[in-house]
């Protein structure tokens, strides 16, 4: 039967021939249909790696470019002296890269560290990649202990650290792997089943093959940070920096990080107007560290403060590690700014107003002064010598505030956080009989010898008195102009008013720089307010009382003592407006002279304003100053140059506002002055803040005769204006 599973009797022998070549055929036919299809796999594979590997691999070998910004010091803040308001301090961190410090390494990138390290032969033992593992583990045990001791801490509290941060970078990835397990769950297939029927059959044979396989779905997650460095020491020593850098070999994976803090050496010192700097919350990522000013000078001239950020490009591969890194751009280090301030000056000032809003009052009826604020500055230059507002913030507290500090400041009733040199606006009381004596001049209603009769009042006993007739019950007497303004006779100065009208006197208030800006250097100024009495008048309203009260600096009348400082200025440098400024250059390069100076000076003379005012005007102002000290039985002598005029502005339900203006040296006047204590009370306070500040500039030669104004740290060229040609800079003439 030759092993046949079947008789072969009868069957046709014919039949079985012709069903064994069938059967071969069918073999034939298969092999060759799977010869084909082996085929053309064989040849796509082959077009695949000669002809398009270049197009799979690109993806997988292709870098990725991203920049990142290099911090750049902001420019310094200097008086005229030298001395150094703010800066910007280098800090350096020492960082490390999380793998690094990751205990135990991950084993992804402990293998690539290996197969660097390993020729191709050596990466086929397994012993000398186990050698090359436990070097590894061993550079970085002496990396961690020789970076403790050149950084003078314990190799526990490297530690600590290293570990605080590889717990903070888990609890995030474990974070970022429990969402995409969650989004992942969301998305999956809900398989093939009969409860639907026919329809859910169909739905499902739609989804399997219309929907996409999640790809990458099962890959490891990395997030950034952990291809990023870590800071597991602040502020370390230049010394430590040195040593790292020069020696990478020996601290695989560490870095020095340095960033910039805004300081301000000096503390309070002038705080309104240097202002503060703090980062930038509005810029985007790549520009974190930015800062930008937010009062004073800093805001004033951010431009020329701020520094420019170098632009550093990296190379990342698909991993997200970086391959190489290129400086695209430098960067650039801000301008530093001089100030005209005297620092010395700025200090004295600063610390007589402190002391009269500290001064005990436990004794006395009014309340405490609730700030203060002291001008110097020079007649002919406009440059602000001294510029204090109290009280005043630490600026270091303030560019950096906690929360308890922050609510303390918002909290003080005095407000420190108001710059009062620019913002404060307050009526100017007595020391504004100064406009009403210019107008009355000018408009020829009076004349230096022409007498007064005070009676106390002006028409009636029970209105527009005199201070004299409320304390007294009589009033000066006959008296000249310059009677009147030593004694602060209201009622001259009302009948002054009565006499020229409305029109001339707000008009020559106007011209002397009220209720208009003086245009200093420094943001947020305000221009007072000076009430229209013309417009009053054409529009039916009752300007009587309004134009007395403003005759002695009293109602709708609003000035700043910027303001009163430039009427000191002018009366004193023969009647021209200077603007005042507070920026005498800005340095563009720390070494050498690459400067720049101020903008140009504005210098406007006052037209119509006759000599022989200003010659009565300043004459009235030394009597009245030597008249104030004899009567404090101070010894008048040449020790004290000063002229002035002290008053007080009524303030309802509060202790009046005390002011000082004058200037000095009376003879050769070099420096305007202003001093306002709001609700000071008694003009006194401000008169004696002016006398020390007085004797102070003496005492540092700044009002010496023949010796100049300005020292050797300052400009050589004088920008003292030349009164003899000042028309030719001015708006009008005379």
């Amino acid at each position: 039967m030759r092993n046949q599973p079947f008789s072969e009797f009868g069957v046709d022998r014919d039949d079985q021939d012709r069903a064994q070549v069938d059967s071969q055929r069918r073999v034939v036919v298969l092999a060759t249909l799977m010869l084909s299809i082996l085929c053309v796999i064989g040849v796509r594979v082959i077009i695949v790696q000669h002809y398009y590997a270049e197009r799979y691999l690109a993806a997988w070998d292709q870098t990725v470019e991203e920049d990142e910004p290099i911090s750049s010091r902001a420019g310094r803040i200097l008086t005229r002296d030298g001395v150094v308001l703010a800066q910007d301090q280098v800090r350096y961190d020492v960082a490390i890269d999380y793998r690094w410090l990751e205990e135990p390494f991950d084993p992804v990138w402990l293998r690539r560290q290996v197969l660097r390290e390993l020729t191709p032969q050596q990466r086929k033992d397994e012993q000398a990649r186990t050698e090359a593992e436990q070097r590894i583990q061993l550079q970085r045990s002496q990396m961690l202990e020789d970076l403790a001791q050149l950084c003078r801490v314990s190799r526990a509290e490297v530690v600590s650290r290293s570990q605080s941060v590889q717990q903070r970078i888990e609890r995030m990835v474990a974070a970022v792997e429990a969402k995409r397990e969650e989004r992942q769950h969301a998305q999956e297939s809900p398989g093939w089943t009969m409860s639907g029927g026919l329809r859910g059959i169909w739905d499902g044979l739609v989804r399997e093959l219309t929907t996409p396989p999640q790809r990458y779905s099962n890959d490891p997650l990395i997030l950034r940070e952990e291809l990023e460095p870590h800071v597991v020491l602040k502020d370390v020593s230049f010394e430590v920096v040195s040593s790292i850098q020069s020696q990478p070999k020996r601290f695989p994976g560490v870095h020095v990080l340095s960033t910039g803090t805004r300081v301000y050496p000096q503390d309070d010192l002038a705080a309104h107007v240097v202002g503060v700097r703090r980062p930038n919350r509005n810029v985007p990522m790549p520009a974190v560290g930015l800062t930008v000013g937010e009062s004073g000078i800093e805001r004033q001239l951010d431009a020329d403060l701020r520094g420019h950020f170098g632009t550093q490009r990296n190379w990342r591969d698909r991993s997200g590690e970086i391959l190489r890194s290129e400086t695209i751009e430098p960067p650039r280090d801000g301008h530093d700014v001089v100030l005209t301030l005297d620092s010395r000056l700025q200090q004295v000032a600063d610390g007589l107003l402190k002391r009269v809003l500290e001064e005990d009052r436990s004794g006395w009826d009014d309340e405490p002064p609730r700030g203060a604020c002291l001008v110097a500055m020079e007649i002919s230059t406009g440059q602000i010598l001294a510029f204090a507002s109290a009280p005043q913030p630490s600026l270091n507290a303030l560019a950096h505030p906690t929360a308890e500090q922050w609510q303390a400041l918002l909290d003080d009733p005095r407000d420190p956080l108001f710059p009062r040199g620019t913002r404060m606006a307050l009526p100017a009381g007595s020391v504004f009989q100064i406009v009403t004596s210019i107008a009355a001049l000018e408009t020829e209603v009076i004349t230096p010898g022409d007498e007064f009769l005070c009676r106390g009042f002006l028409d009636h006993p029970d209105q527009y008195r005199c201070p004299i007739f409320s304390r007294t019950g009589v009033g000066h007497g006959p008296l000249r102009l310059e009677d009147a303004l030593r004694d602060s006779c209201h009622v001259c100065f009302y009948e002054l008013a009565r006499r020229m009208g409305p029109e001339a006197l707000a008009g020559w208030a106007s011209l002397l720089g009220f209720g208009q800006l003086t245009g200093v250097d420094l943001p947020g100024e305000r221009q007072g307010q000076l009430p229209d009495l013309q417009l009053q008048a054409e529009a039916g309203e009752r300007t009587w009382g309004s134009t007395l009260q403003l005759a002695i600096g009293q109602g709708e009348l609003l000035v700043t003592p910027l303001q009163m400082t430039r009427l000191m200025a002018a009366i004193a440098n023969g009647g021209v407006l200077v603007q005042p400024h507070v920026v005498l250059t800005v340095q563009k390069s720390r070494i050498g002279g690459d400067q720049r100076t101020a903008e140009e000076i504005v210098r406007t003379k006052i037209p119509h304003l006759r000599e022989s005012t200003l010659h009565t005007i300043r004459h009235s102002l030394a009597a009245a100053e030597r008249a104030q000290q004899a009567t404090d039985r101070i010894p008048v002598s040449a020790m004290l140059p000063l002229a002035g005029r002290s008053g007080t502005a009524q303030v309802a339900s509060h202790p009046d506002h005390a002011w000082f203006v004058g200037f000095a040296p009376v003879e050769d006047p070099r420096v305007a002055i202003a001093i306002v204590v709001e609700q000071g009370g008694s003009a006194n306070v401000a008169n004696s803040v002016a006398r020390e500040f007085v004797m102070e500039m003496l005492g540092e030669g700044w009002l010496t005769p023949g010796r100049p104004t300005r020292r050797s740290t300052e400009l050589e060229s004088d920008q003292r204006i030349d009164l003899r040609s000042a028309a030719s800079h001015t708006t009008g003439s005379d």
